[in-house]
């Protein structure tokens, strides 16, 4: 809301791999489709503590699932209920 860009209109997050269940919960929460999360490195690199979200982003550039001109997400939750997202247009 605070930068007038409707969740459908990320094209993907790029989260800290904490754990499948906890995005799958928020993929519900804010009715985000499996595609709009990006959880191919979950499996393959674990956690990587605050890495995470830059590993997964540059996969995800390798892979294509971010172009020109799309708008995504960098996620990561910390110990104490903490949470941090920063958008970005690439």
């Amino acid at each position: 809301k605070k930068n007038n860009i409707a969740i459908s209109k990320i094209k993907c997050i790029f989260p800290h791999n904490v754990n499948m269940i906890s995005w799958r919960q928020i993929m519900k929460v804010l009715s985000l489709q499996p595609d709009q999360i990006y959880f191919s490195n979950i499996e393959k690199t674990a956690h990587c503590f605050g890495s995470d979200p830059f590993f997964n982003l540059k996969d995800g550039i390798d892979e294509k699932r971010i172009v020109q001109g799309d708008y995504y997400l960098l996620a990561t939750m910390g110990l104490g209920a903490t949470f941090g997202v920063m958008l970005f247009q690439f």
